[in-house]
């Protein structure tokens, strides 16, 4: 597209001004002669076109030159690829701000992500800590065989340094039933059950809570189950021969050294069996306690020589 032309009027003369050469020019006989090339002597213009040149005569004192200028608005290649590495530009540092954008994002969620889980692990871990010590105290209260609603009323957890324990509760479930335990050491004894809920909600400071609720079965074992039951350690050493049908229990220690004794059935105990004597080291190797078969097998280890049986 072409620009608008622009107009340059030079003059040359001595002693003229540009006003009063404008008047002569007014008053003189001027002849316009239109073609493609024209050339007046030494008081013309000379101009090159196609759209032709317009020359008008002037008095000698005053010559005025015009001269044409077209400015073109016509961008150059190179300008072009100028204008479009400036967009590629911004498009790519766009580009990059959103990426770097998404990954900040990204990385935040994922630390606020890993906070929460951290405080939400912490709090759950103390209402748990909390509902172990509330059995543990269920545990004690079942020492003389049964559950009464006020020992149970008395229970308090000990508190939690950071945390604040906002409910916590423990009640019995039904009646006492009498079944049979069908797992753990005690297996083929009868019970008599009492079930428990346990229930303990935790808060920290940041108000993130988590609560905890157990079921638990309280069971008292009726002691003339056994054939022997000590609460404390057990020795026996005897001299004469014997012959023990009955389950052997103790909450202690148990001591075993003879040369004649017999065990028809269970031996059970949460704490260590000693092949020996109590007072002082006096090993027999006549001690013998029937497997699950019925067979009688020689004792000849215990829990120093055998930590894990």
């Amino acid at each position: 597209m072409a620009g608008k032309p622009v107009t340059l009027h030079q003059f040359f003369g001595t002693g003229v001004a540009p006003e009063e050469a404008r008047q002569r020019a007014d008053k003189g006989s001027a002849s316009a002669l239109h073609r493609q090339e024209q050339t007046t002597g030494n008081c013309g213009a000379q101009s090159r076109g196609s759209s032709g040149t317009t020359i008008a005569r002037l008095p000698k004192a005053m010559i005025m030159k015009t001269t044409i200028l077209t400015r073109s608005s016509h961008s150059t290649p190179l300008a072009n690829q100028r204008g479009f590495a400036l967009e590629a530009t911004f498009l790519v540092l766009l580009l990059v701000s959103v990426l770097i954008g998404a990954a900040a994002l990204g990385a935040a969620a994922v630390v606020r992500t890993a906070g929460h889980d951290y405080r939400s692990t912490r709090v759950f871990y103390a209402a748990e800590g909390t509902s172990e010590a509330i059995m543990a105290d269920v545990h004690e209260a079942l020492e003389d065989g049964y559950l009464d609603t006020e020992e149970l009323s008395a229970i308090s957890p000990e508190p939690i340094g950071g945390f604040e324990i906002t409910r916590f509760q423990v009640e019995k479930q039904g009646d006492v039933v009498q079944e049979t335990i069908t797992d753990g050491p005690f297996a083929g004894l009868y019970s008599l059950t009492q079930r428990v809920e346990i229930f303990a909600e935790a808060q920290d400071p940041a108000e993130n809570a988590s609560a905890l609720k157990l079921s638990v079965k309280a069971q008292a074992i009726p002691i003339f189950q056994f054939g022997v039951f000590f609460e404390k350690d057990l020795e026996a050493t005897n001299g004469p021969p014997m012959e023990f049908a009955g389950w052997v229990h103790s909450n202690g220690n148990i001591y075993l050294s003879s040369n004649n004794a017999w065990y028809r059935d269970v031996i059970t105990t949460p704490n260590r069996v000693f092949h020996d004597r109590k007072d002082h080291h006096n090993v027999y190797n006549g001690v013998f306690i029937n497997d699950a078969s019925g067979t009688d097998v020689q004792l000849d280890f215990d829990s120093r020589t055998h930590p894990t049986p």
